[in-house]
Formats: structure tokens, C-alpha cells, sequence
């Protein structure tokens, strides 16, 4: 995506520009804000536009309620598993930060972020292929189970 890149440039650049240094006390206040509120924005905007876009490709984007179908599902879906990626998250990105803040210089953060990203995102889409194909094929089974119960009805004598 365009603007991850741009986007993570000026957050690390903001965050050494308002809590410059790698004092142990700078370093903590660094994690607990890009763990606070910059990945939980990641997190929530990778479900959302992914999404959206998935389902658009596979079904189509013929009209504005498809558009709005696909977004609802997408901020279903945000919704629901934000808070357990966000948690998982904390495992992969807490230590990168700290590696980040102390020992790594300013400008490679971003390439590190990348590298580190590249896993980070894989995993972000098995969650999604396997919460998308669960609910893919959850509703033909729903469909399927409430076409036999209307098969099973109709074949009873009525009494």
C-alpha cells in the first residue's frame, strides 16, 4: 500500500522528534505509543482495505452497494479479530521497537519495519484467508442444513 510507507516515515521521525534519545524511560514511552496507537491503527486498516479489496475482487465492485457490502463485512471482520492480532502483534513488534529505539539509526528503521513487515503481513493474510474461507464455507453449510430441514418437512405427511 502507497501510504504505509510515507505513513511509518513520519511517525518515526515524530516519534524521535517529541522523545528524542534511547534513555531506558524515552525507549518505554516510544513502545507503549506505537503499540498503542499506531499498531492497533495498522491492524485495524490492513483488515479493513484488504478486505474490502478481496471481496471486491472475488465478487465484483459493479455498483456503490457492493462497495458498502464489502466495507461492512470488512469492519465485521475488524471488529471481531483486532483484538487477538493486536495481542499476537505485541510479540512480534514489541521487541522490533526496542531493537529499533536503541540500536538501530533513524534511517533504517523503515527498512527494518519492512523486513520484519514482510512476515508480519504473511501472517496477517493467513488470518484473513482462513477467517474468510471459514466464513465461505460456513454459509453453504448453513444453506445446505436449512434446505434439508425444508426437504425433511415437506416429505412428512401432513397430519
Amino acid at each position: 500500500m502507497l501510504w504505509v510507507g510515507p505513513l511509518l516515515v513520519l511517525w518515526h521521525h515524530c516519534l524521535e522528534h517529541f522523545i528524542p534519545g534511547a534513555t531506558p524511560a524515552n525507549v518505554l514511552r516510544k513502545l507503549v505509543l506505537d503499540q498503542c496507537l499506531q499498531g492497533p491503527f495498522m491492524i485495524a486498516t490492513m483488515y479493513v482495505i484488504t478486505g474490502t479489496a478481496g471481496r471486491l475482487a472475488k465478487h465484483g465492485a459493479g455498483d456503490w452497494q457492493s462497495l458498502i457490502a464489502a466495507l461492512r463485512q470488512s469492519l465485521g471482520d475488524a471488529r471481531r479479530q483486532w483484538r487477538g492480532t493486536w495481542v499476537k502483534s505485541l510479540y512480534v513488534w514489541a521487541p522490533v521497537q526496542i531493537l529499533q529505539q536503541t540500536i538501530i539509526p533513524l534511517q533504517h528503521r523503515i527498512l527494518v519495519v519492512n523486513i520484519v513487515s514482510y512476515f508480519w503481513d504473511t501472517y496477517m493474510a493467513s488470518l484473513m484467508k482462513t477467517s474468510g474461507a471459514a466464513a465461505a464455507t460456513s454459509a453453504p453449510a448453513v444453506a445446505s442444513k436449512a434446505a434439508t430441514g425444508l426437504q425433511q418437512q415437506q416429505q412428512q405427511p401432513q397430519q
